[in-house]
């Protein structure tokens, strides 16, 4: 096995900070080292062009992205991913973990599957899906697509949770709330490192991940203890946007643990700033 540390990308992000918090709490097997643009308590300062922080990797592993703005700003998404295969190239590393989203499948995500077309509806997806699509023609280093789930703690409904302001959520003609698929960000983790030592043959080209149990949004804030308000759901909200995880289960990779909304607010706030 390599000896060779593994890079991560985009560690003072809301979802790198806390993959590497998870991985102080329960060590990932390897050595890593982790990068942003400038300089952290746990990470070194690396843009993309400037030579290798280290001369040898196993993985690059990007965890940076653009979750926000309009299409032409989300699709930068597409630039990281390309840098992130160049580092792995450089460094000699055989695969890359590349984190996309859920949104790739748009209104059409009822239980999405992977081999789903995706229908994007809002720039972020559309970035993510032209990002997958590029990556579809590179075969190596190997560019391993993680369609992620909504990472609690780094998520809408946790933004929300860390405001002062009232929290409302949109209730729907049969008086239900929203109901999502969800990730804890230690299954997130152990998933990530699993993927960075399994033979190569066993990653997938691309791979949803996801609790395999979907959950209502007010489950998430009764078990933060947070009061909130109902509206009426305007038209176009959807009540249900959830990924299926029948390929996780079957993969032999770590399997989430945190499957209820008391599992995932704690691990939320284990891993928290």
């Amino acid at each position: 096995m390599s000896e060779h540390p593994v890079i991560v990308t985009g560690a003072n992000g809301q979802v790198g900070r806390r993959v590497l918090r998870a991985w102080r709490h329960e060590a990932p097997g390897f050595d890593y080292v982790a990068v942003a643009r400038q300089a952290g308590p746990d990470w070194q300062a690396w843009e993309a062009g400037q030579p290798p922080v280290v001369p040898k990797a196993r993985a690059v592993v990007g965890l940076w992205g653009v979750c926000f703005g309009t299409l032409d700003e989300t699709r930068v998404n597409l630039d990281l991913a390309r840098a992130a295969q160049d580092l792995a190239a450089a460094t000699g590393a055989d695969r890359v973990i590349h984190l996309s989203t859920q949104s790739v499948y748009g209104r059409h995500c009822q239980n999405a599957a992977e081999d789903q077309t995706p229908t994007p509806a809002n720039p972020y997806g559309t970035a993510k899906a032209e990002m997958e699509e590029m990556l579809r023609g590179i075969h190596a280093p190997k560019p391993v697509i993680l369609r992620v789930a909504n990472v609690i703690g780094a998520d809408a409904i946790s933004r929300s949770l860390a405001g002062d302001a009232p929290v409302v959520l949109d209730r729907f003609a049969d008086g239900s709330g929203p109901v999502r698929s969800f990730i804890g960000i230690a299954d997130l983790a152990r998933i990530i490192a699993a993927l960075v030592t399994c033979p190569l043959d066993q990653c997938p080209d691309v791979m949803n991940i996801a609790s395999p149990v979907d959950l209502p949004m007010d489950a998430i804030l009764n078990a933060a203890g947070r009061a909130f308000e109902w509206r009426d759901a305007p038209a176009g909200a959807l009540p249900s946007a959830t990924i299926a995880t029948d390929r996780l289960r079957a993969s032999g990779l770590p399997q989430p643990r945190a499957t209820s909304a008391e599992a995932l607010y704690r691990d939320w706030q284990l891993h928290a700033d």
